[in-house]
């Protein structure tokens, strides 16, 4: 406001002063021009004024228009003047403003306020651009690899030991022994899970204390979600992880089944004999394991090897088999404790013959290890049977 009484003030004198060079009406009476009318109006000592500067006689160009073309006309003209000003006062221009106030034309005042209204007056004010930073956030809760050895939860079956009313004892021994046997670690169970279960066997036992005790137990998996922040990664995203077999030596390339083990039998070696063989039918590589079933009698081996693996992640167990006879009812058979309870059984009754065919089941990881036993079946008064084995595997999905 201090910027604008001094321009109006301008406006008001330079029009005065085009005003008092304009010959007065011979008829002595009042003018119906808007300059005439407002001359009567000023001060003696404002009337002499004479526009000394650019932007006083720009503005006095402006204050004789009494027409609205006029006016509209005299916008831009009044926007020069504005410049003009402003760049010798230290105080900003107003924003610019719209009003639809009619115009008199019997007041100067009225006139120059709607005059300084029309003007599109720039902003003084810069505008600040506030940048903005797009961030990467991980939602994915990760397994921080502790404890080693763990859990994602704990297993169904030790609810039975926290329910209400209590399982009397010995009643409660099967339950406790099946939520016990579920925490076998490959064929160990944890010290803090055992020492849960110290009494299973006598009257002292009690399903509660042994659900509070399993609860609190240092067994299970740690997680972490990575913060969000940060500025987003730039340019190509990195390859996506291959898969990769977590098992060891899956093809028996070495020779021997090792570092598989034989965790069980069932019949002699007279009924059924199991080796790694060479150079003989193989999915893959020179070697398979191969089983040789007589149908004198039923026989079975069973192959165990423990795997670390990444809890709630997917995976897919798989493996590849060749059978000689489709009237022979060999099964194999991949059973996984600890991380997925499962049992998976093909068969190979009236299945094609002479060609590998893979099978093979998702499953998703409970636990950060698994024990692995991969079985093999001859039953009795079934057909023999010549059978192979190779490129067992154990691969995390990758999405």
């Amino acid at each position: 406001m201090a910027l604008l009484r001094p321009l109006s003030l301008l406006l008001l004198a330079a029009s005065h002063g085009q005003a008092s060079r304009c010959k007065p009406s011979s008829s002595g009476g009042s003018s119906s021009s808007s300059s005439s009318s407002h001359v009567s109006t000023f001060p003696p000592d404002v009337s002499s004024a004479t526009p000394t500067s650019t932007s006083e006689i720009i503005s006095s160009s402006i204050a004789v228009s009494s027409s609205p073309t006029d006016v509209a006309t005299s916008s831009t003209a009044l926007l020069v003047s504005s410049q003009v000003v402003s760049s010798s006062s230290s105080e900003p221009l107003p924003s610019s403003t719209t009003t639809s106030a009619p115009v008199s034309s019997s007041d100067t005042s009225s006139l120059t306020t709607s005059i300084l209204a029309s003007s599109t007056t720039p902003s003084m004010v810069a505008s600040t651009e506030i940048p903005t930073t797009t961030t990467s956030c991980n939602t994915v809760p990760t397994y921080i690899g502790y404890p080693e050895t763990c859990w994602i939860s704990i297993p169904t079956v030790c609810s039975s030991l926290n329910r209400t009313p209590s399982i009397p004892w010995p009643a409660v021994t099967p339950t406790a022994t099946s939520c016990r046997n579920s925490f076998l670690a490959g064929t160990t169970t944890p010290a803090a899970i055992a020492a849960c279960f110290t009494n299973v066997n006598s009257p002292q036992f009690v399903g509660a204390s042994a659900w509070a005790c399993v609860t609190n137990a240092d067994v299970y998996c740690k997680f972490t979600t990575a913060p969000c922040g940060g500025a987003a990664p730039t340019g190509a995203p990195p390859p996506a992880a291959q898969p990769t077999n977590i098992l060891a030596n899956p093809g028996f390339e070495s020779g021997s089944p090792s570092p598989w083990t034989l965790s069980s039998t069932l019949g002699t070696d007279s009924v059924i004999g199991v080796s790694v063989v060479t150079n003989q039918e193989r999915h893959s590589g020179a070697s398979s394991l191969r089983a040789v079933y007589d149908n004198t009698n039923g026989g079975s081996r069973t192959y165990m090897q423990i795997v670390s693996l990444e809890p709630g992640a997917d995976y897919e167990a798989s493996w590849w088999y060749y059978s000689t006879n489709s009237a022979a009812s060999t099964v194999t058979r991949m059973q996984f404790a600890g991380a997925a309870t499962f049992v998976y059984d093909v068969a190979t009754l009236n299945m094609p013959t002479g060609q590998w065919i893979r099978t093979s089941k998702l499953f998703t990881a409970t636990t950060s290890f698994g024990t692995v036993r991969f079985s093999m079946f001859g039953n009795k008064a079934n057909a023999p049977n010549t059978f192979f084995v190779d490129d067992i595997s154990i691969m995390k999905v990758v999405t």
